[in-house]
């Protein structure tokens, strides 16, 4: 006895399949970026060299998407992390201004315990709104992070700043 079995593909399997791989992509690709994120408000305290009435530089680290900092002046301008406890750091994300007063050139560095700063990335570049800044390689044991904007010709303003490692 012989049984012929058919099987009827419905047309948009290939879309599916398609849509199924797509997703699967984007799954794989969003787990392998979810590194933690260093929990900023309760673990380090923030300093700049100057602020512009409230815009504050404690607002980069307060979770409200709707404070920002700003330097309020001309010249070279930093922001300064430092960690209650040692971190490794992957990679610094910006939630940057929409407006011109944002950043062109820059450059981190680290300090580790006991130790003096070291500057570990400078560049020119303007820094697109939701930039991140992937480090070339992890860096352990850092105490501060400081981050110097160099561009001389224009105030700075960030609305948020985060940071991605253990």
């Amino acid at each position: 006895m012989h049984f012929n079995i058919i099987i009827k593909i419905p047309q948009n399997l290939n879309l599916l399949l398609m849509n199924f791989i797509k997703i699967l992509i984007l799954f794989l690709f969003i787990t392998s970026c979810s590194q933690k994120k260093i929990e900023l408000q309760n673990n380090a305290e923030i300093t700049s060299c100057s602020d512009y009435e409230n815009n504050i530089a404690k607002n980069l680290i307060d979770k409200d998407s709707m404070n920002y900092w700003n330097s309020g002046g001309y010249g070279k301008k930093w922001i300064e992390l430092n960690f209650k406890e040692t971190h490794s750091i992957d990679s610094i994300l910006f939630r940057n201004s929409y407006s011109t007063s944002s950043v062109s050139s820059y450059d981190i560095l680290v300090k580790k315990e006991g130790q003096n700063y070291e500057n570990i990335v400078s560049k020119t570049e303007f820094i697109k709104a939701g930039s991140r800044i992937s480090l070339a390689t992890k860096i352990n044991d850092v105490k501060s992070i400081k981050l110097v904007f160099t561009n001389d010709s224009t105030w700075v303003a960030i609305h948020s700043i985060k940071i991605i490692g253990e």
